[in-house]
């Protein structure tokens, strides 16, 4: 916790001294070189000027600050590059939005606007980079530093220190080791440049005389069990206490979540109910504001598909009648989001008798594994459902899904219950976000995959990487692929 406030205090400091620098750079440049024109000179200069701009920098910090985007770590000065940059676009972006609102005289100087923006992307790039190596490098030698003593085995203490030492602002200044009855040997005196003090007897009396500041405790149930009197002395101490799960490190070398081709992302927390200790074991779980952005999308795109559908069911709707007895739309039981049951709409595409035919068909699937079927030329298909097909046009009334909310725009395809059926346990995890008219695998050249597993794999990788910027990347490539006529069988 107080690392987190130290690396939001030290971010939003340098994004406010690169707004500063820059702005004054800047002017004074400009000033000198006389690119002002009078009119801009002669209006009030922190009202009309300086008070959009820092509005403008408070916005951008909101906006690129956010969830935790200001932690500091070793990074690539490409990465500090990237990070500048969107700042200086969000930043000239707001600042712009305000000076058009108030008709600034400054965009007849638009020489201040374009120079701040350029001083700003090259001092913010610079001050990331420079300040997140300094840190690494002196903080932790600083009396501001966190200073931490460790409690654990001769065992787990070089993994321990290790992990420790990746932690900008945590100085190590002693290890404490639990007294291996096993093997008899003396402690070493130092371990990773770790001076050790002593047993786990030594360290009230050790601690009672040094400045210490938390204590990291680190054992197996027995030794986490015997070291409760000195945790409980820390803790009228004031030194904050941090201690590992023994059960939770046990489980997770149990569990295996890889399988063939994908090993999922697995997101690790602890929370309490009451006063009891859960530790949950989770997919990546989208922020609640992403979630509402992305529901909001869905109603908005499913209103102009259920309005462009509407129009497709006149144009098409009485030649699909005359060659299929049976209705224009055609609705069927698939599986959405974690086994849920929903009917999909789709325009009749296929004779009446599809689903009878399909059994004697199954020779003929395509997709290895039988967990999905898809076979070339399909015999099923009505002539004007392979037009319809060709310029996926079938798939309009799934807008009627999306905006029920059984569907996304953009998630996985869903499958039939008899599919269903067929899948392993790590099948159903392409089911953990709601299916979408489009989805990765989809773009990815829906005719030539053939591999079920690929296909699992594809939507796996779009559920452990979602973002909006990602939803509209497949849109994209959805709509130009439909133009192409590539991809729909």
């Amino acid at each position: 916790m107080r690392r987190r406030k130290l690396e939001f205090l030290i971010s939003v400091t340098i994004h406010f001294l690169s707004l500063m620098i820059s702005g004054i750079c800047s002017f004074t440049i400009l000033y000198l070189w006389g690119k002002f024109v009078r009119a801009f000179l002669a209006q009030n200069l922190f009202t009309d000027i300086v008070l959009p701009y820092l509005i403008a920098g408070f916005f951008m910090m909101l906006v690129t600050l956010h969830d935790e985007q200001y932690s500091i770590r070793k990074t690539s000065f490409r990465y500090c590059l990237r990070k500048s940059f969107r700042s200086a676009v969000v930043l000239a972006g707001a600042w712009a939005v305000m000076l058009l609102i108030e008709k600034n005289a400054v965009t007849e100087s638009r020489y201040l606007f374009i120079f701040t923006i350029a001083f700003y992307f090259v001092f913010l790039t610079f001050s990331l980079y420079f300040s997140q190596k300094a840190l690494r490098q002196a903080f932790y030698k600083t009396k501001s530093a966190t200073f931490a003593a460790i409690l654990t085995s001769c065992e787990r203490a070089p993994e321990i220190t290790a992990l420790l030492k990746k932690d900008w602002s945590v100085k190590l200044v002693g290890l404490i080791l639990f007294e291996d009855e096993k093997t008899g040997e003396p402690q070493p005196r130092e371990i990773d440049h770790i001076p050790v003090i002593g047993s786990a007897e030594d360290l009230i009396s050790w601690i009672r005389v040094h400045a210490i500041d938390e204590l990291f405790v680190v054992g197996d149930s027995g030794q986490l069990d015997a070291s409760m009197p000195a945790v409980s002395e820390c803790i009228k101490m004031g030194i904050d206490v941090q201690m590992n799960i023994p059960q939770v490190e046990h489980a997770m070398e149990k569990i295996s979540v890889t399988e063939h081709r994908y090993t999922p992302r697995l997101d690790k927390r602890l929370t309490y109910i009451g006063s009891v200790p859960f530790f949950i074991l989770e997919e990546p779980q989208m922020r609640l504001r992403y979630v509402f952005l992305k529901r909001f999308f869905d109603i908005l795109g499913s209103l102009v598909g259920c309005a462009i559908a509407g129009i497709f069911y006149i144009i098409f709707g009485i030649a699909i009648k005359l060659e299929s007895s049976g209705p224009v739309i055609f609705s069927q039981e698939r599986i959405g989001k974690n086994g849920r049951t929903f009917r999909m709409y789709k325009f009749q595409s296929m004779y009446q008798d599809a689903e009878e035919r399909k059994q004697e068909l199954l020779e003929q699937n395509e997709m290895e594994g039988g967990k999905m079927f898809k076979i070339r030329d399909d015999p099923r298909i009505t002539r004007v459902g392979r037009f319809i097909r060709k310029y996926s046009i079938d798939e309009f009334p799934q807008f009627v899904n999306v905006l029920k909310g059984d569907m996304s725009l953009v998630g996985t395809r869903p499958p039939t219950p008899d599919e269903f059926r067929q899948y392993d346990s790590y099948h159903k995890r392409r089911l953990s976000m709601k299916p979408g008219i489009t989805g990765m695998w989809q773009v990815s050249g829906r005719s030539d995959i053939k591999d079920f597993e690929e296909v699992v794999k594809l939507d796996c990788e779009y559920i452990d990487n979602w973002s909006l910027s990602l939803d509209l990347k497949i849109i994209l490539k959805t709509i130009v692929q439909v133009f192409r006529h590539k991809g729909a069988q």
